[in-house]
């Protein structure tokens, strides 16, 4: 994601798809994440108020964290990777912006944290 502690922006991201080799109850890609990248000195974290939520699906988990190069990252993960196709868009909220094309990077690996 484009925002680290020094961006002071909020933002609200919707994933929104299809999770074809799920089981029943599972293939509904529908998670929001919210909150505020800001950091008023380093011994605290940058991610205030954040939370994440997943509708409509028994399958899938998901989160966000401040990595250690100082960056947002979202993450999810589905039962199955097969065929699993989904979309990524953003609101203004508060002091926050709208995602660009080449905002994010989207990468699949089987780790917890990058």
């Amino acid at each position: 994601m484009p925002y680290n502690w020094s961006t002071s922006d909020m933002y609200m991201i919707k994933v929104e798809g299809y999770a074809y080799g799920s089981g029943a109850g599972e293939r509904i890609i529908d998670i929001t994440y919210v909150g505020y990248c800001y950091q008023p000195d380093t011994a605290s974290p940058f991610i205030r108020n954040g939370q994440t939520a997943i509708e409509n699906n028994t399958g899938i988990t998901a989160g966000q964290y401040a990595g250690s190069d100082g960056f947002l990252y979202l993450w999810f993960k589905t039962p199955s990777v097969y065929y699993n196709s989904f979309g990524v868009t953003s609101m203004y909220v508060g002091n926050g912006n709208i995602l660009k094309k080449g905002d994010i990077m989207v990468i699949q690996t089987p780790s917890t944290t990058l």
